[in-house]
């Protein structure tokens, strides 16, 4: 999991580079879903320590736990502050109205999660429909029959329906029972 951290945390501050004027004062904020999710905690001390190598400073604005208007908010105070970019996880990625317009042409990069909306720059993202493929293959290659209890997050989240799809359909190929339960 490092690794893969390492490779999105490079992508979105070389993103944000070439997408902004080089400068010794380049400055970068980044809101990720929160920082109470391991995965999200990774991203951001993997785009920390990136930024720092790279000379940009990097203003971490992501909330102890998923709340999708403080992390508006973050956005919102981070185009007032006159960021350079800004990198977001989004927690839901219909909350941000009118705030992504006032970026002014800013690169804004999408991370894991897509937001439809023009003035998004860029998305990184893991294609999680065939990643949950790909784990569910080894289930179905190692049992034989019964079935398979898939623990959704929240409903209609893009990266969970995503990851459900994935196993559904490789287990139900498999012949397996599929149940499913959002447990948020």
């Amino acid at each position: 999991m490092g690794y893969k951290i390492k490779v999105i945390a490079t992508a979105m501050t070389a993103v944000m580079i070439t997408g902004a004027a080089w400068a010794e004062d380049l400055r970068i904020a980044q809101t990720g879903y929160s920082t109470d999710q391991p995965f999200w905690g990774g991203v951001g001390e993997a785009t920390m320590t990136q930024a720092k190598e790279m000379g940009v400073e990097l203003l971490d604005l992501t909330a102890t736990q998923a709340d999708a208007a403080a992390q508006k908010d973050a956005v919102d105070r981070a185009i007032n502050m006159g960021i350079d970019g800004i990198t977001i996880g989004s927690v839901n990625n219909r909350s941000f109205g009118e705030s992504l317009k006032m970026a002014k042409s800013k690169p804004l990069v999408a991370v894991d999660i897509g937001i439809e909306d023009d003035d998004i720059s860029s998305l990184v993202q893991t294609d999680n429909l065939a990643t949950a493929g790909t784990a569910e293959k080894f289930n179905a290659d190692n049992v034989s029959g019964g079935a398979v209890l898939i623990l959704g997050g929240s409903a209609g989240h893009q990266t969970g329906n995503a990851r459900r799809d994935g196993v559904k359909s490789t287990a139900e190929a498999a012949c397996l029972n599929v149940i499913f339960q959002i447990c948020d």
